[in-house]
């Protein structure tokens, strides 16, 4: 199931949505889902930023609506996008981002030393859930990073 994906979804295609959240550590509210789907020109200053250190091949996993992928496409980046949910494939095929796989970052299928720029902006990190996880997450992101990138 995927309803974050489902909810961008509709939210794309003018419906009336909102989507709740409630997290482990009691944090619960509604997301705006409008910065999924917004423009360079929107973002916040840290992810500007941080995508001025982008460089070669870029994996972009948990690639959400693809607003990233676009953006590092438009500026000539080759970048491979992935997640877990085929809504969300959809939504960023809707958004006009080619080339989107359906995959796992924490079992890759990718070889080793392959990408230049991870990209994990928007909480990716987080969606590990556990320590473990983000260590493993780590040592996957880093066995497929090109060597001193």
């Amino acid at each position: 199931m995927d309803p974050f994906g489902i909810t961008l979804l509709k939210y794309m295609k003018g419906g009336q949505v909102r989507l709740v959240i409630e997290r482990d550590d009691g944090f619960s509210g509604c997301i705006d889902l409008s910065i999924f789907l917004s423009d360079y020109d929107d973002w916040p200053k840290y992810e500007k930023y941080l995508l001025k250190f982008v460089k070669g091949k870029v994996l972009d996993p948990g690639r959400g609506a693809g607003r990233y992928a676009l953006w590092l496409r438009s500026r000539d980046s080759y970048v491979i996008c992935m997640d877990i949910p085929p809504y969300m494939i959809k939504v960023a095929k809707m958004k006009g981002v080619e080339g989107c796989n359906i995959g796992n970052a924490l079992s890759p299928p990718f070889r080793d030393g392959v990408f230049h720029t991870v990209q994990l902006l928007s909480g990716n990190l987080g969606v590990s859930r556990t320590y473990e996880s983000v260590k493993r997450l780590l040592k996957k992101i880093h066995r497929m990073s090109v060597k001193g990138s």
